[in-house]
Parts: structure tokens; sequence; C-alpha cells
């Protein structure tokens, strides 16, 4: 009976050394921009989480493309633990429908997550049949003492339906968004970044993402780049 129990007790931890096995997973499986302009930059915050029973030792990204950038490197993450990094996705002179597949390296440079980046990377964007922004890129920057804290971001609509919206994405640490549930025909709509204190006091770069309808009644995003820049006059 000593001897049954002794070999259960082996195999069970045989077993379980076995299976204890780093994991990680991240907050998305894709981060697709939708509709962007030419020759911006998009930031998405990417939260990684250790969810196996070992300790991941992260070794490197591999991007496969100089426009995609996620600064990790020989991080270790024991189980349970998570860290907070970011995506930049920068759109240069691309255009048209664009994918990659980001991977991570852990323990000795075994795959152990893929991403799915997305764009589809427009090179005229006021020439879109539907619907576009202006301006393209928010540009909430400081020149000298004198801060603005209201940007405005206005939508049009070309077509000669109604068009709803819905946001999709909107890093909120830094502003509150007044953004239009709509827009009518042939017409436009007024939306905000509102500056918060940290806004105010930080320079940042993110982005906001929304959805509408195209005219087949297809789900389209867009995204609409958002930086900060603190220019003061030297003392």
């Amino acid at each position: 009976m000593r001897l049954i129990n002794y070999v259960i007790i082996l195999f069970l931890s045989i077993t379980s050394s076995l299976v204890a096995q780093p994991k990680i997973e991240a907050n998305t499986e894709e981060y697709d921009f939708g509709r962007v302009p030419q020759n911006v930059t998009l930031i998405r915050k990417l939260i990684l989480r250790s969810v196996g029973d070992a300790p991941v030792q992260i070794d490197s990204v591999i991007t496969y493309c100089d426009c995609i950038e996620i600064p990790i490197k020989n991080m270790t993450l024991m189980p349970g633990d998570s860290l907070v990094t970011e995506l930049r996705f920068k759109s240069s002179f691309f255009s048209g429908n664009k994918e990659w597949r980001p991977h991570f390296y852990i323990n000795k440079f075994n795959r152990g997550y893929r991403l799915r980046v997305m764009a589809f990377v427009v090179d005229e964007i006021k020439h879109q049949k539907r619907i576009f922004v202006d301006p393209h890129t928010v540009n909430a920057s400081q020149f000298g003492d004198n801060a603005i804290t209201r940007f405005p971001i206005k939508i049009y609509n070309n077509c000669e339906e109604n068009v709803p919206f819905r946001l999709t994405y909107a890093e909120d640490d830094y502003f509150t968004l007044d953004f239009p549930t709509h827009v009518a025909p042939k017409d436009s709509a007024l939306g905000w970044i509102n500056l918060n204190q940290k806004g105010l006091e930080n320079e940042f770069e993110t982005a906001i993402t929304f959805e509408y309808l195209n005219e087949d009644s297809e789900t389209r995003l867009y995204s609409i780049p958002i930086k900060r820049k603190i220019f003061k006059p030297e003392n």
C-alpha cells in the first residue's frame, strides 16, 4: 500500500511539473484602427497578463514592420502579474487595407502570443465618400503660458442618409469627450475634446475610435489621433 501511495504521489508530482507552463494574454487579440490618414501616429494601451502557472520571460516582440512599435524587452512576469505598455502604429505613406501580426516570444524564444493589427490608410481623407473628420489629427498642444482646454472635432456627412456613431475607444486619462451620436444628411456634427487637469499638465499621444455604418449597412471604424506638446518660453 505504501508503495502504491508513493507511486501515485510521484506521478501527480511529475504530471504537475509537466503541466506547469508560462502563458501570457493581452487585453485584446486585435487592434483595428479602421480608416486613418497617412503619416500619423496612433497609440493604444496594451495590457499583458501572466495567466500560466510559471514565470513568463518576454524575450522580444517581433512586429515585422517598422510601422509598429511595442516597447517590451527582457521583462519577467510572475503568475498573476500584469504590465501596462503601449502599441504605436505609424500609418506612414501606406495606402488601403493593411494588416500585421506582431509576435511575442517568451522563455527562450518560444512563440507565446500573437496580436492582429489592422488599418485602412487613406491618402486623401477628405475624399471619403461617406464621412470624414476635420481636423484629421487633433493637435492639443500648448504654446506659451496660455492654455487652451477645448479642441473641436467636426464630422462631415457626404451622403443622403443620417449616419449614427458609436464611440468604441477613448483613452480618458487626459480628457473628457463630448461626441455626437449622429450626423444628418449633407451636414456636419461637432464634438469637443476637453482637457482635464492631468491633460493640461502633461504631454501625451493617443487616439479615439468610433464606428459608423457604410452605405451597405456594414460597420466601419474611423480613428482620430490626438497629441499634445507643451512649448513654454524659457525663463
